[in-house]
């Protein structure tokens, strides 16, 4: 069973011709399979929808198996993951998003904001680990996005502080913030770029 996947066309004949070779079935999200029948669950983000439809699938084809109440996805709470922070403010939110598909599903997440108040912007505060590249994370959020902040990573097996994570920033002009401030940055504000 294949989830949904953003380069689709780059990855699935590699599944389709292994799959043929071993003589098992395939079932692929967007063709065999879709978000019908599976309530959105209450998390943020297209990306959690085709995550709950595919353990939908999965659980269709184990043996043995009932389905539980779907509605139950509605009530779904997962911490660190498109997370309202309200004691910094109310329109703030945390994800642990630190790589390629993580900032690409938050990304789309920050373009809906846009498209519904074009006028509120939208601030990225990224704290990330030494090993990461913060230029790559960030490309796909540029296009929806009004300002970038940085904070210092302590935690991990790779910290570094706010200067050090904000000289690498090329792609877009960078601030150093303070937890403290992030109260005062209008709009909606996005912590994102590490579990950490």
């Amino acid at each position: 069973i294949i989830g949904y996947q953003p380069y689709a066309d780059q990855v699935h004949n590699v599944f389709i011709n292994r799959a043929r070779q071993l003589d098992i079935p395939l079932s692929i999200a967007g063709q065999d399979w879709g978000l019908d029948g599976v309530p959105q669950p209450n998390l943020q983000g297209v990306h959690q929808h085709w995550n709950a439809a595919m353990a939908v699938e999965i659980m269709r084809h184990l043996p043995g198996v009932t389905l539980p109440d779907l509605s139950a996805l509605r009530h779904v709470d997962w911490p660190g993951r498109m997370q309202a922070v309200p004691h910094l403010g109310p329109d703030i939110w945390y994800d642990g998003g630190h790589n390629e598909g993580g900032a690409n599903a938050l990304a789309a997440i920050c373009q809906d904001w846009k498209a519904q108040e074009p006028e509120t912007p939208v601030n990225i505060i990224l704290a990330m680990g030494s090993d990461k590249d913060p230029n790559e994370f960030l490309l796909p959020f540029l296009p929806f996005i009004d300002s970038v902040h940085v904070m210092g990573l302590q935690g991990g097996r790779h910290p570094q502080t706010a200067q050090e994570l904000s000289d690498k920033i090329t792609v877009i002009r960078s601030k150093t913030i303070e937890i403290s401030d992030i109260k005062g940055l209008d709009g909606r504000t996005l912590l994102c770029g590490s579990l950490y």
